[in-house]
């Protein structure tokens, strides 16, 4: 019960740092497009990190509850985040990706604890 708790209190957190964006507070970080994230200026790409951020603990606490092996968020930094988001978004082909997508992908190949 307590890790639900936890859960829900992670979550919020996670999301009411980008509600209050005119852009980003219908639409949600999360559904955001690399296009969006290019022309993106300082306060929206920390929202969209800042969303991703939340995501990937609520994930991590749901692998916790589970008792999985979760991930090690100590790697989860600004700058690694900020990284791979502009790798994937380099590329012209991926303009239309959601940043969805490209949390879910580098959670599918972030190391998890042992």
């Amino acid at each position: 019960m307590f890790n639900k708790i936890i859960f829900f209190i992670l979550l919020t957190i996670g999301f009411s740092s980008f509600s209050f964006s005119a852009e980003f507070g219908v639409l949600g970080a999360g559904n955001a497009k690399c296009l969006d994230w290019n022309k993106a200026n300082g306060q929206q790409r920390i929202e969209i990190k800042s969303w991703m951020m939340g995501f990937a603990n609520a994930e991590h606490m749901e692998l916790v509850y589970q008792g999985n092996p979760a991930y090690r968020l100590e790697l989860f930094t600004d700058e690694y985040l900020k990284y791979e988001i502009n790798n994937k978004c380099a590329l012209s082909s991926n303009s239309e990706m959601s940043m969805l997508t490209v949390l879910l992908d580098i959670l599918t190949r972030f190391p998890k604890e042992k």
